[in-house]
């Protein structure tokens, strides 16, 4: 469908070249996968996506089963106009054309066609923390999902997007650790580096224009089927803290509240 497939666009032109846009493509997953997600039924997670973020986050948003949130929307009425015969025929050369270019993207990472698949269960979270040393309130970034049978071959796919960028940069990306578990630390390139953003009204969108200009560097780590991305390593390394401990465990950052 159109949005879905306007989502994996997005991905397959992935060159890490403006990063932390990323982040807003894994929020517009939230919103996709609902109309094109094709994975099995999500075993429960013990630990709920709003258990690992703070209780004042500005944004949260989360599904717990994306293949039974697809058929959900499948049932809708919206849901149905889409999967009509004639949406379907009207979209049919754009999606044949859309097939052509994901075939075309994975060969050129050297992986398998079918490398890319939805998540399981997926959460994003937005909030605000303070920094101490420019004692700032700065708004903080975090996303995990989890995947089922298809971890192993989404990882590669990661790792092969994330190879690719450390050849056209050398030293963007860098091997360290989170929670004790390997992961990877991601250099944004300079905003200076950047193309210049056209100006837009900040009400456009529920992130203010210029907000995450901070962020310089991202992380990515896994944990078995678990998949985490975010703005900031402790943030990463709280959350796995959380899962392990099956809820139980608050986040460090959430005592002071």
């Amino acid at each position: 469908m159109p949005l879905a497939h306007a989502a994996r666009k997005n991905f397959q032109g992935l060159t890490m070249t403006h990063l932390h846009k990323t982040i807003f493509a894994a929020v517009a997953i939230l919103f996709c996968v609902t109309v094109h997600a094709q994975s099995p039924d999500a075993t429960k997670d013990a630990v709920k996506f709003e258990q690992v973020v703070p209780p004042d986050a500005w944004l949260v948003m989360g599904m717990d089963n994306v293949s039974a949130t697809r058929e959900r929307w499948s049932a809708t009425p919206v849901g149905k106009w889409f999967q009509s015969d004639a949406v379907q025929a009207l979209l049919k050369e754009q999606l044949e054309a859309q097939a052509k270019k994901t075939k075309a993207r994975m060969q050129e990472l050297g992986v398998e066609e079918d490398s890319w698949s939805w998540p399981e269960s997926i959460g994003a979270g937005l909030y605000l923390a303070h920094d101490d040393t420019l004692d700032a309130d700065l708004p903080h970034v975090l996303v995990s999902a989890v995947w089922g049978a298809g971890a192993d071959k989404v990882n590669t796919l990661f790792e092969a997007v994330l190879t690719e960028m450390q050849k056209k940069d050398p030293g963007a990306v860098s091997t360290i650790e989170i929670h004790g578990k390997p992961a990877k630390a991601i250099r944004v390139l300079d905003k200076d580096a950047q193309p210049k953003k056209k100006n837009r009204r900040a009400s456009n969108s529920f992130v203010p224009d210029g907000s995450l200009d901070h962020i310089e560097t991202l992380y990515f780590v896994r944990d078995g089927n678990r998949f985490l991305f975010g703005s900031v390593k402790q943030d990463l390394d709280e959350a796995l803290g959380v899962y392990e401990g099956g809820g139980k465990e608050i986040r460090g950052r959430l005592r002071g509240f």
